[in-house]
């Protein structure tokens, strides 16, 4: 066989068919994981991000000026938002930003771990707050605002295709930038 003439891709095919007639029983583990593609992503991972999380709560906090909906990373991790949505539960206008706050709230009450996707991945290290004893400020720049009308079921979606970083021991707020309605918010997070 004359290989100057083929390409790399060629080469490499036919060592394996080769390998293959003499061996007929072996196979390349690479081939195992061509088989079997889920199993590839759990032995060699995709260096970054681990697993993703979700969480959707009803929010109680209608304060302006107030977070509606806090996500904040431990000291061990960061996140990546994914995606969010804010859907109106109360026919009350109101308008949100999204955005991270200009001063960190202080002790959240009753917070809630994020929630894996995969079953098979770890507890998340990402926690949701609807209350704090000291709420998050709003942020000095929002990264997305919408004003919503008093119509139950309104609402929007915001994507965020690489991910919106949220760094070690930071936070991520839904905040009311008037006195607002209930919402049915939710994150979507690459940890």
């Amino acid at each position: 066989m004359n290989f100057r003439s083929m390409t790399k891709k060629q080469i490499a095919f036919e060592k394996r068919r080769q390998e293959r007639e003499r061996y007929p029983t072996s196979f390349c583990f690479y081939d195992l994981l061509r088989m079997i593609p889920f199993l590839g992503r759990k032995l060699f991972p995709i260096p970054g991000f681990a697993a993703i999380y979700s969480i959707a709560r009803r929010t109680t906090n209608v304060t302006s000026g107030q977070a509606a909906h806090t996500i904040y990373t431990a000291a061990t991790g960061r996140g990546a938002i994914l995606e969010a949505g804010v859907f109106m539960g109360a026919a009350t206008a109101s308008t949100y930003s999204l955005g991270r706050p200009a001063t960190a709230g202080s002790t959240p009450t009753s917070p809630v771990l994020l929630q894996a996707e995969d079953p098979a991945s770890p507890a998340a290290t990402i926690n949701s707050a609807l209350a704090w004893t000291t709420s998050p400020t709003s942020p000095t720049y929002d990264l997305r605002r919408i004003g919503l009308p008093a119509t139950i079921g309104t609402g929007v979606i915001w994507t965020f295709p690489r991910g919106i970083i949220i760094a070690i021991s930071s936070q991520f707020v839904l905040q009311n930038l008037a006195t607002n309605g209930v919402v049915d918010s939710y994150f979507v997070v690459d940890e």
